[in-house]
């Protein structure tokens, strides 16, 4: 089979009379052949310490989806596992990322209280 990963995303916005939408803003979209079979969905409790997230037993990440599920604190999203040198996201209360990923170990640290995410890993 082919292009069984689809990922794709829209962004637009408006305030004080802009606006940015589908007929001037983009969408993409982006499929892809899934080599092996490896995928994962779970809610990972983020502490204030990092963490790597748990992406099961998917070795090859083709594709991450974290939202953060927390109404209050953000969680930060790094390459290190520190998180502190090599940052790549903050994801305020109720916002998401997908990305493609280029390692399987992604470092994720809550600011001020655990925080509950959602995290999806598809293996390319």
């Amino acid at each position: 089979m082919a292009n069984e990963i689809t990922a794709s995303a829209q962004l637009s916005a408006s305030k004080n009379g802009v606006t940015l939408n589908n007929s001037v803003s983009l969408t993409v979209q982006a499929s892809k052949d899934m080599a092996g079979d490896q995928m994962t969905q779970n809610v990972q409790i983020i502490g204030t310490s990092a963490e790597a997230l748990d992406v099961g037993d998917v070795s090859t990440i083709g594709y991450v989806l974290i939202k953060n599920l927390d109404s209050t604190n953000f969680v930060e999203l790094a390459l290190d596992s520190g998180v502190s040198t090599q940052k790549f996201a903050k994801l305020r209360a109720g916002d998401f990322a997908v990305f493609p990923a280029s390692t399987a170990t992604i470092y994720a640290k809550a600011d001020t209280s655990p925080c509950n995410c959602l995290v999806m890993a598809i293996e390319l």
